[in-house]
């Protein structure tokens, strides 16, 4: 991300060592898009909450069924 410019990297001097990161402007600009994805996964915690069920209960029988063969 800072080979992107995403972010700055500050490291100093000192024991034990520091860095410091910050966004830039162009960083700053992914603020809102992702404010927009959590307030929308907020929103829809009760379908996500019933995809992860779902998902989980696949892979557990998945599991199984590798196991026996």
């Amino acid at each position: 991300m800072e080979r992107d410019r995403l972010i700055d990297r500050k490291v100093y001097p000192v024991v034990p060592p520091m860095v410091e990161y910050s966004l830039t402007p162009v960083g700053r600009l992914f603020i809102e898009p992702l404010e927009m994805l959590y307030a929308w996964a907020a929103k829809n915690d009760d379908a996500l909450s019933k995809l992860r069920r779902r998902r989980k209960k696949h892979t557990a029988s998945t599991d199984k069924a590798r196991k026996v063969q």
